[in-house]
């Protein structure tokens, strides 16, 4: 089966090279755009959990979405 998949890969390749260039493309650019975000986001949240743990700044979160639901309750 998996040898039925690489002859039409193959085939369509030939066919159309534009096309299968565009979308490898396409793929590659996804793919780089994943990691850059998981690699920013792994970032913020190694500085949210990092040295001090989540513990320490769990109280001010918690304290600062407790102010902005009162604005938002006083207004």
């Amino acid at each position: 089966m998996l040898k039925n998949y690489l002859k039409i890969a193959v085939r369509t390749l030939r066919k159309h090279p534009a096309y299968a260039v565009i979308n490898v493309a396409g793929l590659a650019v996804g793919m780089a755009c994943f990691m850059l975000i998981m690699l920013c986001l792994g970032e913020h949240l190694f500085r949210i959990t990092g040295e001090a743990g989540i513990s320490s700044r769990a109280s001010h979160a918690f304290s600062a979405l407790q102010s902005g639901d009162a604005r938002a309750k006083n207004a």
